[in-house]
């Protein structure tokens, strides 16, 4: 499939990743206060498996460019850290300045400079602080390991045997306490060689999008509490993402530019649905529904990651881009 197709589905799977861990944190946020949505609740129970899709994601977008655009093991890992920092140093930072402005707008956040550090150096988990301060960035900290572990064994691999190395990595990680959740990563890159390596047809592929949404359907179905998220939701992500990198790709230009976005919605949502809430409460507007309340606080965190996008996380790319003389090689990152 063409390089442009897996742009914009690919896109489109991560407006759609990001746009769920909202909604499932705008419907618990409703459900803390005492005012639940139950229609929301409904809809986003299963939210959080946005986080596996885009883990899986990113599993094939690593594989994808190790396969058409190979580069040297330090630049790879630098290129990924340029690409996530500077808008997680930018939302923590954001945080921590909206505290010491206004705390009383935190119920349960205290500040300390060693968890600052910690988050900034993605060691929340390893310094025992459980999360970062932005709560939500506990899932770069697996994507940086991820990046880490997929440049060391660049060196020594490609293609099909650095799958398996990474597969044998990250294995014995898991059996060490790891959360399994990594194991995702290695869907998406299995998922990457797939489509490099096969010729997937068009009735083939969207086959295979039916069946990832119909496999994440059956989780709102049944209780599977007991079941790892790796079968519940990295499966599911694995055949949707196989299937729609290999379709037509999609004209929904709406949809692909909140793809675009994704990240900093991802990110600025620790922020901008507390504040919603909080202002809702202040103009005491939480005699509106909170179907209502739900709905405008979810388009309201969309819409301020868009503008984040376009004012400060495409500056922050570019300028360090052009300071660290990388040459684009492509017209645009995955």
């Amino acid at each position: 499939m063409a390089k442009n197709a897996k742009i914009q589905n690919l896109q489109i799977l991560r407006a759609f990743a990001a746009i769920s861990v909202v909604t499932f944190h705008v419907a618990e946020n409703l459900e803390i206060n005492g005012d639940p949505a139950r229609i929301l609740s409904l809809i986003a129970q299963k939210g959080f498996s946005g986080v596996d899709l885009f883990f899986v994601i990113s599993g094939f977008i690593m594989m994808n460019s190790q396969i058409t655009n190979p580069r040297k093991p330090f630049e790879f890992f630098l290129r990924r850290l340029i690409r996530i920092l500077p808008m997680y140093y930018f939302c923590t930072l954001l945080y921590c300045l909206v505290y010491f402005v206004k705390s009383d707008l935190f119920n349960t956040f205290e500040y300390s400079t060693s968890w600052l550090l910690a988050s900034l150096t993605f060691t929340s988990g390893i310094a025992s602080f459980g999360y970062p301060i932005v709560l939500i960035g506990w899932t770069l900290e697996f994507e940086i390991l991820f990046y880490g572990l997929l440049a060391l064994t660049s060196i020594f691999f490609k293609s099909s045997y650095q799958v398996i190395s990474m597969t044998i990595i990250l294995s014995f990680l898991v059996f060490t306490g790891v959360n399994s959740i990594v194991i995702e990563f290695i869907l998406g890159m299995l998922c990457g060689l797939l489509s490099q390596r096969l010729k997937i047809g068009q009735t083939l592929a969207k086959s295979l999008v039916v069946l990832g949404v119909m496999t994440f359907l059956v989780n709102y179905l049944v209780d599977a509490s007991g079941i790892a998220r790796v079968i519940l939701f990295g499966i599911p992500s694995f055949f949707l993402l196989l299937g729609a990198v290999n379709v037509k790709p999609s004209a929904n230009r709406v949809a692909v530019a909140l793809g675009d976005s994704s990240y900093s919605t991802y990110l600025i949502q620790i922020l901008t649905i507390p504040f919603f809430f909080k202002v809702a409460d202040t103009l005491s507007l939480t005699s509106i529904s909170s179907e209502a309340l739900g709905l405008a606080s979810i388009i309201f965190t969309v819409l301020v990651g868009h503008f984040l996008f376009w004012r400060i996380e495409r500056y922050f790319d570019s300028q360090i881009y052009r300071r660290v003389r990388f040459k684009r090689i492509e017209k645009r990152e995955l």
